[in-house]
């Protein structure tokens, strides 16, 4: 059962406006306050929140639990305001309706954002049942969706976890930075699916502009009192003092006060800086590495160290961020006396995305452009672009991945090391303990262009562009430049890899065509021209959020994978790479044509026919468990153990059922049914999993000139009757019996 938690008991007058402060800086203390004014303790039992990261030069959390891990914020951005919770009962549903104390808390959370006691309040229709409340309440409120967000008022509160229809999310983004105040929800734990790249959840575009970040994983851990109250910098610095002292025994009351740190605000997080490095140091320094690995938990206090100085490197100011003294270990250091430059880079900021609805795809995913610059770990970026780019959704990223290690069972290196900025205003300043090559984030739907921006302060780094670079230059200079990690651009894809490994790669120009042909090739069985959409990522890392690789924007690779194959255009060619070829069929999957169990089946799809169409070698050889052999060995077990389709048939089975399909009729009716799904307008979308099996199998079927009904009954494959009906004209086709035996 979930306690009941208690919020401090207050006395205070509502006043508004806010006194004057920075552009950007965070709410005051007393504004937390108010929003917080009168609301007795309450229950959370039955909810299960998500977390929320905080940028705390610009937001400041209203409710975090015991392990001070936040699901409830206040954040500012140019002159606009954003309260955020990160469940979307916080507006909707019986526990609010129920909870006087809930509702009085979002009341107040509305006065501050509207900066009156009853500001105009515009409601999303998703929330429909706030209207009556709120009204009761002596608000003025009009009920209308995002996209028609040009009429006035002072408030709107959407449900931030479903798409926005456009231009829904740019009116937003507008209303916000023209001064408006937006309450957003959702319950983000519960759409880590439904969005590869989290900073598309609708309620991340907006919160992140005012310094508040929804995260895709994890959950409030309420065992005890929700933390409502700010640690002080005494009572961090006493713990950390205590748990640095020789011989002293790692205790949890001492390392929960420790993590207080990441709930300081940013000026005090500074200040604490000090001693959370001194106590790093105490530990003999505390850097997880491919040759000692950190086993999280293993040791309490060790783990901490890294959680808080990984957590403070994302959310420090710019210039308050130290360099980590395991940035050495990975990415790399800087050589020392490496000159650091100005640069103007001309920007693509024109997004062109991936087909909508590729399953592991990030389709909708910000896309990277990079800069040729590296920043050193913990030295300050600054970025330069045109005021009408400003808050536009552009981000500075240093760290070319994004993948995190909280779920791995150890850590080889830091367990976060990319760290992005919004370029809310005409000049951005960047740093990352950790360093990392510079890259700039264009959001999706962007339509901007060539752009001029100046970025000042990297070192540079060795940058081939497929077109721009001269290949002399490349091999008498660039290729030598003295970051340590480079970027080489092809038209279809971007390799991120270690310079070392490419210090005497004389031609990357074909090894550039050499990837692009084969990304070509991929996009030939999808039935997609492949040059109205973006350029793919692979990036190679010590290690990887999931498996060796994992596919996504961007593809990721772990170092020990293929990189030399990878920086070899006559072996990639000629030997052909399975991991490679099967993450990227991951991200031509559709959702639209998914069969049950077919998650790691139809990306192999494209592993057969690239090593076939495209390497010439044959799928015998291609991955074990395409051999004859153990194709038959497969068929054979899962039809004598009972057919159990719900669980027996995936993976390699599954591929085996594709395949017999694909050995009699060839490529062409696969890429004529992908073409159709391509073409498919969202109102014929299948819905339900039954209505996605029954297309595939009538689709394919008159692809083939072919029944196949009886041949994927035969497989279990649940079928409605009308497929049969919708195909009684064709002939039907099943392999021998011997064949499926």
């Amino acid at each position: 059962m979930l306690p009941n938690f208690r919020v401090p008991a207050v006395v205070l007058v509502f006043a508004f406006p806010s006194p004057a402060r920075a552009v950007d800086s965070a709410p005051e203390a007393a504004e937390v306050d108010l929003v917080l004014r009168d609301v007795p303790g309450f229950s959370l039992e039955g909810l299960v929140p998500g977390t929320l990261r905080l940028d705390r030069t610009r937001a400041r959390s209203i409710l975090s639990d015991d392990e001070r891990q936040i699901f409830g914020a206040l954040g500012l951005s140019s002159g606009g305001r954003v309260v955020a919770f990160a469940h979307d009962a916080f507006l909707s549903g019986p526990k609010w309706n129920d909870s006087p104390a809930l509702r009085r808390m979002a009341f107040n959370a509305i006065r501050w954002l509207g900066r009156a006691e009853a500001p105009a309040v515009g409601i999303d229709p998703a929330l429909a049942a706030l209207e009556p409340l709120l009204q009761s309440s002596g608000f003025e409120v009009k009920r209308f969706a995002p996209k028609d967000l040009d009429r006035q008022v002072d408030v709107y509160c959407f449900a931030g976890q479903q798409r926005i229809d456009p231009p829904g999310p740019d009116r937003l983004r507008r209303f916000l930075l023209k001064g408006g105040g937006v309450f957003t929800v959702a319950t983000p734990w519960a759409f880590a699916d439904s969005f590869p790249d989290f900073r598309q959840l609708p309620a991340n575009e907006i919160a992140m502009l005012a310094g508040i970040e929804f995260q895709p994983e994890g959950t409030v851990r309420l065992k005890g009192q929700v933390v409502t109250r700010r640690p002080g910098v005494a009572e961090v610095a006493a713990a950390a003092r205590k748990l640095s002292a020789p011989g002293a025994e790692p205790r949890a009351d001492l390392i929960r006060s420790l993590k207080g740190a990441l709930w300081l605000d940013a000026a005090d997080q500074g200040e604490i800086l000090p001693v959370i490095a001194e106590l790093d140091r105490a530990l003999g320094g505390v850097i997880p590495s491919a040759a000692r690995p950190l086993v999280p938990g293993a040791d309490p206090l060790r783990t901490a160290v890294v959680e808080i100085r990984s957590g403070l490197n994302r959310s420090l100011p710019a210039e308050l961020v130290p360099a980590l003294p395991a940035a050495d270990d990975f990415p790399g250091p800087v050589p020392v006396g490496a000159p650091r430059v100005k640069r103007q880079v001309e920007l693509d900021g024109t997004w062109r995305g991936w087909l909508p609805g590729r399953r592991a795809g990030g389709w909708a995913a910000g896309e990277l452009r990079g800069t040729g610059l590296y920043a050193a770990p913990g030295e300050v970026i600054r970025v330069e672009v045109p005021p009408a780019l400003a808050g536009t959704g552009l981000e500075v990223v240093i760290g070319s991945y994004g993948g995190g290690l909280e779920n791995r069972a150890e850590w080889r290196r830091y367990p976060r090391t990319q760290r992005s900025f919004p370029i809310a205003e005409p000049v951005t300043l960047a740093a990352n303990g950790l360093g990392g090559l510079i890259t700039i984030r264009v959001p999706k739907g962007a339509g901007w262009g060539r752009q001029p921006i100046v970025v000042g302060g990297g070192v540079e780094a060795p940058w081939f562009v497929a077109g721009r670079t001269d290949p002399e230059e490349w091999r008498q200079t660039l290729r030598e430049l003295p970051a340590p990690w480079a970027e080489l651009a092809g038209e279809r894809i971007v390799l991120t890899v270690p310079s070392e490994a490419i210090r005497r790669l004389d031609d990357p120009g074909a090894l550039m065509r050499t990837w692009d042909e084969m990304l070509e090739k991929a996009a030939v069985l999808a039935s997609v021209d492949r040059s109205g959409y973006r350029a793919e990522r692979l990036v190679f890392d010590r290690q990887t959020s999931a498996g060796s690789l994992h596919s996504g924007y961007p593809v990721a690779a772990h170092l020990g994978v293929d990189l030399a194959k990878a920086l070899d255009a006559r072996k990639l060619k000629e030997e052909g790479s399975w991991g490679f070829f099967h993450e990227f069929g991951h991200n031509h999957q559709h959702d639209l044509w998914a069969l049950p169990g077919t998650g790691e089946t139809t990306c192999n799809l494209w592993s057969v026919y690239l090593f076939e169409e495209w390497t010439g070698k044959s799928r015998d050889g291609a991955h074990p468990d395409v051999h004859p052999l153990r194709r038959q060995q497969l068929r054979r077990a899962y039809f004598d153990g009972g057919r159990d389709f719900a669980s027996g048939w995936n993976v390699f089975t599954a591929l085996d059922c594709y395949l017999l399909i694909q050995e009699k009729f060839g490529w062409e009716p696969f890429r004529a049914v992908f073409a159709e799904y391509n073409r498919l307008p969202e109102a014929g979308w299948p819905r339900t999993q039954q209505e996605k099996n029954d297309q595939w199998v009538l689709r394919l079927s008159k692809a083939c000139g072919a029944n196949l009904a009886p041949y994927y009954e035969a497989w279990n494959l649940p079928l409605s009757a009308s497929v049969k009906a919708g195909l009684a004209g064709l002939p039907e086709w099943m392999p021998s019996q011997k064949l499926l035996r």
